[in-house]
């Protein structure tokens, strides 16, 4: 599989932040993803422009946002915990070749 750089370097910004709220700031996150600081600031200013990330003033760090809080409740709406159950269970059954009865 071919992932879309691009695409895949706006995913690994929002984990590294993510992972480290308030803790990051611009040159941080240019040299911890090696990402060319004139290729991360149009990244960083549109995603701080939808509001899925936040950009502390005083100490130039990035936050998530509430537009990712957003993105994250949306998916909580489509989450069916028993299907998750299921699925775990379905591969835990298929690697020690058992038998469960679903009650």
């Amino acid at each position: 599989m071919v992932l879309h750089n691009p695409t895949k370097r706006v995913i690994d910004i929002l984990n590294i932040i993510s992972k480290n709220s308030d803790k990051l700031t611009f040159s941080n996150i240019s040299k911890s993803l090696e990402i060319p600081k004139s290729t991360l600031s149009p990244i960083l200013k549109t995603l701080a422009e939808l509001e899925v990330l936040n950009l502390d003033p005083i100490s130039q760090t990035y936050a998530t946002g509430l537009g990712a809080f957003q993105i994250g409740q949306s998916y909580l709406k489509n989450l069916n915990g028993l299907d998750i159950i299921k699925s775990h269970m379905t591969t835990i059954t298929n690697s020690c070749n058992k038998t469960v009865n679903w009650e």
